[in-house]
């Protein structure tokens, strides 16, 4: 056993470096896309930004920052921590991504789920109105519906969608009324 121990104790340096040099391959890609979307929006007229990239396995949270705000896409599966209490998220419904534009502005929350585009949005009406939206427009056909609501401080849309390999689609935006008059 002694005579395989230095084998042992290289093979786990390899690996262990490997796995390192992996990690830094990774850090090192993102930084290069960080600094071309940088140098894209800055040429593009859109001033100096900061993007941050942060992925962990297949989670990701990209963050965008300009003198003007800042925009923030994630993957992590989570209502963002500034989302409207009076908008309602469908029971069971699994958070699958967010956008979210200078977090007390707007964004976005995607969501999917394995109950019945009907239901899904027979939900949405109801519970709109019972937290005080009033439905300004509905539009259903086919496995989608689409609804807009507003109340005294927010324009919200919903939109359903049956989609034959995830389910059921959920698509909340909202922003403020002043935002979006």
């Amino acid at each position: 056993m002694k005579k395989y121990l230095p084998i042992v104790i290289i093979g786990g340096l390899v690996l262990v470096g490997a796995v390192f040099f992996s990690s830094w391959q990774k850090r090192a890609a993102e930084r290069v896309i960080e600094k071309s979307i940088e140098k894209a929006i800055k040429s593009s007229g859109g001033g100096v930004a900061d993007v941050d990239i942060d992925r962990s396995g297949d989670e990701y949270e990209v963050t965008y920052e300009t003198e003007e705000g800042s925009l923030k896409i994630s993957s992590k599966g989570e209502l963002p921590k500034d989302f409207p209490n009076s908008i309602p998220v469908y029971p069971g419904a699994k958070v699958v991504g967010t956008v979210i534009i200078d977090e007390l502005r707007g964004g976005s929350v995607s969501l999917t789920s394995d109950k019945d585009p009907m239901d899904v949005t027979s939900y949405y009406r109801k519970e709109l109105e019972n937290n005080g939206y009033d439905i300004t427009s509905f539009f259903e056909s086919e496995g989608t519906s689409i609804i807009s609501a507003k109340n005294s401080s927010l324009n919200v849309g919903v939109a359903v969608v049956l989609d034959d390999e995830i389910g059921t689609m959920i698509q909340i935006s909202y922003s403020p009324l002043d935002e979006a008059q």
